[in-house]
């Protein structure tokens, strides 16, 4: 009778261990990681569209040079050539500094233009012709900060520009000197506007 009792009791324990088993191979464990989606870069941006803007930018920005140098050149020859007088002397070297810092400005746009290195070559347009400006250079001299002296340069050719000016030469060159003209009054009003804002610390407006 007690073996009966055993093998009874060892049948139900043999049951019971075996019907989880069977539970775990009809519904196997599913697996709770999730497969990371790929993502999608984003565009990089199209350098050789920007590249192709700068070098159109900066060849538009050489002609204008050019022009401007032409016009001072022939300015200055008048000059040299209808005056007699100290002032007349002056006049001739202002306008010839004012031309040679337009050719150097327009070649290096040009190299510009040619090798894709807009922004050194800019950089170095901007240097030429502020430093043959007179307020252009002595603001440089007394403050070493170049953005402040082609403001200041940007003054002188306010200062300097007369209605008679405008008007004479062809198409070309009137455009020119006024393109030349609104690109000084817009820097000006820039370094006004930054200098009158509250908490401003831009002096670019102080020249000496």
């Amino acid at each position: 009778m007690l073996d009966k009792t055993l093998l009874v009791a060892d049948q139900l324990l043999s049951n019971g261990s075996s019907e989880p088993s069977q539970a775990d191979e009809s519904h196997p464990p599913t697996s709770t990681q999730t497969t990371a989606q790929p993502t999608t870069p984003d565009p990089a941006p199209n350098k050789d569209e920007g590249n192709a803007k700068a070098r159109a930018t900066q060849a538009w920005e050489a002609a204008l040079n050019f022009t401007l140098a032409k016009v001072k050149i022939a300015a200055a020859v008048k000059t040299a050539t209808t005056s007699e007088t100290g002032a007349g002397a002056l006049l001739t070297f202002y306008l010839g500094l004012s031309a040679s810092g337009n050719v150097a400005a327009g070649g290096l746009q040009t190299v510009g233009v040619l090798t894709g290195e807009t922004k050194a070559t800019e950089t170095g347009a901007e240097v030429a012709t502020t430093m043959t400006s007179f307020l252009g250079f002595g603001t440089f001299a007394l403050t070493g900060n170049l953005n402040k002296a082609a403001t200041a340069a940007a003054v002188e050719g306010i200062v300097t520009s007369r209605p008679k000016d405008l008007a004479e030469g062809g198409t070309l060159e009137r455009a020119a000197k006024a393109i030349d003209l609104l690109q000084s009054v817009q820097r000006a009003e820039g370094a006004i506007k930054n200098f009158l804002s509250p908490g401003s610390t831009d002096y670019s407006m102080v020249t000496p």
